[in-house]
């Protein structure tokens, strides 16, 4: 709709143009000398006359305001026919705003949904993390000390001379626990906008109309803010039908999902509240 609304204005701009350029036409030749100069002066009243002079009067007259006027006259009608197809034009791409207004709200509603989704799952995530962070390096030491305490044992009941040397040792045994560090991983980047534009704000009618290059010659018409564009009889709700188990997919990663139902179409997401 955005596309078919962007068209339809384009071609909105076009047809101003072409009405101002008939128009400007018609007003500079009816102002040039060969028209505004010597326009006829004789009179047509005598169009019912029986009087062969008056009719001979009548009829030279008629001849010089048509030789006059049909110069004249096409580009006239020319200017007065562009303005009708000009205003059914606009009033199409009105329509075709409207519906682009209301698809957009619709989206809107949707994005939300999926934006607050993915904020709790985000949520859960980070807290997860961190408290599987605390007792990463609550694992790490105590793997150290049990490596160490390894080694002190060893060398109490080793039969070596120099245990104190060895003790020494163990106190600074270098000890990997490269193993024991947990690799979360990024949050994957957002797949929409979640911090869109509000339709409607000065913002949201620059990016779709004002800066448009047909905006200066066919401008938009009053935006038509969320709940606004509803219908006065809206469409029953049908009455809901059973699922079945495969009518229903899933999707998750582990601390979100998301579950679609192909029979409705409606999307219930779940993570951390």
């Amino acid at each position: 709709l955005r596309r078919q609304h962007h068209s339809c204005r384009e071609q909105q701009a076009a047809m101003v143009d072409t009405v101002q350029s008939k128009c400007e036409d018609y007003n500079r030749t009816r102002k040039s000398d060969r028209f505004a100069a010597a326009p006829p002066a004789c009179s047509l009243a005598k169009v019912a006359t029986d009087s062969p002079d008056a009719l001979e009067v009548f009829e030279d007259c008629l001849r010089k305001t048509y030789k006059w006027t049909a110069g004249l006259e096409p580009l006239r009608e020319a200017c007065d026919a562009a303005h009708p197809e000009l205003n059914n034009q606009a009033e199409k791409c009105n329509a075709l705003q409207k519906r682009f207004e209301s698809s957009s709200c619709l989206h809107a509603t949707k994005q939300d949904d999926v934006c607050g989704c993915r904020a709790r799952a985000v949520d859960h995530f980070e807290t997860r993390r961190r408290s599987i962070s605390e007792g990463e390096s609550i694992r790490q030491h105590i793997y150290k000390s049990a490596v160490q305490m390894g080694c002190y044992i060893e060398v109490l009941v080793s039969d070596g001379a120099d245990k104190r040397e060895d003790l020494l040792t163990c106190k600074d045994l270098p000890i990997d626990t490269s193993h024991l560090e947990i690799a979360f991983g990024p949050v994957p980047g957002e797949e929409v906008a979640c911090s869109p534009a509000r339709l409607c704000s000065e913002s949201w009618l620059s990016q779709e109309y004002k800066a448009k290059a047909w905006h200066s010659k066919a401008p938009a018409a009053v935006c038509a803010a969320c709940g606004t564009n509803v219908a006065s009889a809206p469409t029953p709700t049908p009455a809901p039908t059973p699922s079945s188990a495969r009518d229903v997919i899933v999707h998750g990663s582990g601390w979100a999902f998301i579950a679609l139902n192909s029979n409705t179409g409606k999307a219930q997401c779940w993570g951390a509240q």
